[in-house]
């Protein structure tokens, strides 16, 4: 709002309850994968130049298979990049700081949400000229035509007007982690099993994070375990391919197993170890100990772009950043709006990580309600009055169910077990890997613009 022309005559106040963390050299596993709309948004807000051209990698395509079946692989030219969250943040706070000739904002830093006090109505239509009111812990009283709720999963403002948050839990989490990987290059990289999808992200300075969705005592047993355990069952997950019937190598890794399947020798997933005398220009892990930091792919990794164009999945090195898990939850507020109030991002909606849309569908809520705004003030009308409101929640509210639906039917069908249900994977997998249009459809879905 601050940066945009069309905003100008507005003002706004941004309750801000801590200073945010800002990036280390050491990568945090706390990451975000952006889709080119969210990128545009980004641009637009002026902190996708903030951020240092190293800390935005992009990948050109995506890489999914079914470690059910080990010819099933499938390439998506999905374009988008891995960010990590402190990052983003830090430079939209200095954008903000820059920002000039939009609306006037009011930042109001280490304060917090008392209480939130709606018009006293039921109805959008009864709303009329009442304003929400909004106490702060610091004694401070706002007044708006329009209070945004952009405080996360467990938002306090959508608890205080009376809104809950329909959810429920996949008893798993994700065991994210920063590795050194080789042959990750510019593409991600997700294997189905299972007890869930394993995905391989690229990140700045050549590194990679893993995002692992796994059971909870799995989850568990692997944050506690050693650095040389954790790479084993990272590389396990990613290269094995001997599912039998009774226990595999999988089974005993997840607890679950792929029936019916068998591996065959020679397969174009099978790990194979790259031979060769070591480049004597790369530098050795003693060479940067010194240093403070971790040797990076590009100084250890004895693979090339050829391993990307075979197909063969990365493989971890060493541990950059240890094993944090969260829970795994899909939920949506049983509403979007009331009466003077709009819920954003996870505020509104929490997803599966499996498709990396959470964030997305965030920046998505944030332009349609932006442009609503601005359309409504260009109207005369008002920039929270009802028929925004009610245009805002049917659109996004769609948007979320159809990403819902998509990610997690995508979700059930790669968890199920049996040979028919891995065959069927397997020749739809085929389709969309020969028929450009499919795959066309399926990347413009996952990456369309954040207005839909």
């Amino acid at each position: 709002m601050a940066r945009e022309a069309r905003c100008k005559g507005m003002q706004a106040a941004l309750v801000v309850g801590k200073v945010p963390p800002m990036p280390t050299a050491t990568p945090s596993q706390r990451v975000v994968a952006l889709s080119p709309a969210s990128e545009a948004c980004l641009k637009r807000t002026g902190a996708w130049k903030k951020m240092d051209v190293e800390q935005r990698p992009a990948f050109q395509s995506m890489r999914v298979a079914d470690a059910c079946k080990p010819g099933a692989q499938v390439q998506l030219d999905a374009k988008g990049c891995v960010i990590e969250v402190d990052a983003i943040t830090k430079a939209l706070h200095e954008a903000a700081k820059d920002a000039q000739g939009g609306a006037k904002v009011d930042w109001l830093w280490k304060d917090e949400v008392r209480s939130v006090q709606m018009p006293n109505t039921n109805s959008l239509e009864n709303a009329g000229d009442a304003m929400a009111s909004v106490h702060l812990e610091s004694g401070e009283r706002l007044r708006a035509r329009l209070v945004v709720a952009a405080d996360g999963a467990n938002s306090r403002v959508r608890e205080m007007c009376g809104l809950t948050m329909r959810s429920y839990s996949h008893g798993q989490r994700a065991v994210c982690c920063v590795v050194n990987a080789e042959g990750v290059h510019h593409s991600t990289w997700q294997r189905f099993l299972p007890s869930g999808p394993i995905a391989v992200l690229p990140m700045r300075d050549g590194y990679s994070c893993i995002v692992w969705s796994i059971g909870e005592e799995e989850a568990r047993s692997i944050e506690a375990s050693s650095d040389e355990e954790v790479l084993a069952r990272i590389n396990e997950a990613l290269h094995t391919e001997k599912f039998y019937d009774p226990p595999s190598q999988l089974s005993r890794l997840t607890g679950k197993q792929c029936r019916g399947e068998r591996a065959k020798e020679g397969s174009k997933f099978q790990s194979k170890t790259t031979q060769g005398k070591k480049d004597d220009s790369r530098k050795s892990d003693s060479e940067v100990a010194g240093s403070g930091r971790h040797p990076t792919p590009e100084e250890n990794s004895p693979f090339t772009d050829e391993n990307e164009k075979r197909g063969a999945f990365p493989r971890a090195a060493s541990i950059v950043s240890r094993p944090k898990s969260f829970p795994l939850k899909v939920g949506q507020s049983t509403r979007f709006t009331l009466p003077r109030l709009a819920l954003v991002g996870d505020a509104a909606h929490v997803m599966h990580p499996l498709a990396g849309q959470g964030v997305n569908m965030g920046f998505g809520d944030i332009e349609l309600l932006l442009d609503l705004m601005v359309k409504a003030g260009e109207g005369g009308e008002d920039i929270g009055g009802q028929r925004l409101l009610q245009e805002y929640a049917r659109r996004r509210r769609a948007a979320n169910l159809t990403m819902t639906a998509t990610v997690e039917g995508l979700k059930a069908l790669f968890a199920a077990n049996g040979n028919v249900m891995a065959t069927a994977r397997l020749l739809g997998m085929s389709a969309l890997d020969s028929v450009p249009f499919l795959k066309e459809q399926m990347v413009r879905f996952a990456s369309r613009s954040a207005k839909w």
